[in-house]
């Protein structure tokens, strides 16, 4: 823990539980005709776990319920989505703050930002290649 840099993990832990509460009302809003189902995947968001069900739903060919609002592959791109909009960006703005304002500049900061860049441009383009 550096002196006076606690605020920015503070910022990073308040944008994950944003992405996590948006992944929950998407949760809700797919599964609101069947409470089991939604705190299923409620359960597998707030473990973590939603990025793999939602692709494990997608990559076996999984079909709208009818207790579904959309399709598996709606629900994956709009949770891709949110981390990329609520989480992944904006934890990538607070890295680069937190290294442009660090005393000393670490390599492990910027190979850390340069990881972050990549998986975005990554996310996004599997967003695309998805609907394409």
């Amino acid at each position: 823990n550096t002196e006076g840099e606690e605020g920015y993990g503070k910022t990073n832990a308040v944008l994950i539980g944003l992405t996590m509460l948006m992944q929950i009302i998407v949760a809700y809003t797919q599964n609101s005709k069947s409470t089991k189902h939604f705190f299923q995947d409620a359960i597998c968001t707030l473990m973590g776990f939603k990025p793999a069900l939602d692709a494990y739903r997608v990559g076996s060919g999984a079909e709208q319920e009818d207790h579904q609002t959309f399709s598996p592959l709606m629900e994956m791109t709009v949770c891709k989505i949110i981390e990329t909009v609520f989480e992944a960006v904006p934890s990538s703005v607070v890295q680069i703050y937190a290294l442009l304002s660090a005393k000393e500049k670490s390599l492990d900061a910027v190979i850390s930002i340069l990881v972050s860049a990549a998986t975005i441009a990554f996310t996004s383009s599997m967003i695309t290649y998805d609907w394409d």
